[in-house]
């Protein structure tokens, strides 16, 4: 298994705060100012001002501000709270996308929900281009921030996972995470396929109820 290498090593880097979208910079600006705010460029992605030292933003995909703050699993990373804040400065949440510096799909809440959101039919849109395949194999389950045109493969850092396709159909239990993928890139937040991402907020909430 591969070390997964945090966003925090591309903090600084010009080249990704210059193509930030400005919608979702004017976002960022607009989170500040409230305790909990939503994305408008985003399906569903809420920030959520945390009572940190220093100050802080929690990404999730629930509206609801978590009950256990910074420590919450729901949480997807964290922005610092000031002027000059773009996305290369997300910081990712260890609980929520891996433990200890390794992706194990039974460690990481998003990737395991996204294994039993393939073995409960959830994935609507991933079964769908299982069908349309012409042969058996391995197929890319990409991020929805980025796709790739037509017949060509996501960027290394937009594949979330891979599952292998036999006769038209997933078998969900050959699914493998991407340890390359990122949560946060220039290109946005991720956005899930259709039907997964409803299995994961369904998830997302049980968890939240727990906490």
């Amino acid at each position: 298994m591969l070390a997964l290498r945090p966003l925090s090593l591309l903090r600084g880097t010009s080249a990704l705060r210059t193509r930030i979208p400005a919608l979702q910079t004017a976002t960022l600006r607009h989170a500040r100012a409230y305790t909990s705010s939503q994305d408008p460029s985003h399906p569903h992605l809420y920030y959520h001002q945390l009572r940190t030292s220093p100050p802080l933003m929690g990404l999730s995909f629930l509206p609801e501000a978590p009950k256990k703050g910074a420590e919450s699993r729901t949480i997807i990373g964290f922005l610092p709270v000031g002027e000059d804040v773009g996305l290369e400065d997300f910081r990712e949440n260890v609980k929520f996308m891996y433990v200890g510096g390794w992706i194990e799909i039974d460690a990481s809440l998003l990737q395991s929900e996204i294994k039993a959101g393939l073995a409960t039919g959830a994935g609507a849109t991933v079964e769908t281009e299982a069908s349309a395949r012409g042969s058996d194999g391995y197929m890319h389950i990409a991020d929805g921030r980025n796709l790739p045109p037509p017949g060509r493969i996501p960027e290394p850092h937009d594949i979330i996972g891979s599952v292998y396709v036999q006769s038209g159909k997933i078998l969900p239990e050959t699914y493998e995470a991407q340890p390359m993928y990122r949560i946060c890139t220039q290109d946005g937040v991720c956005v899930l396929p259709y039907g997964l991402d409803e299995h994961v907020l369904k998830a997302l909430k049980e968890v939240a109820d727990k906490e």
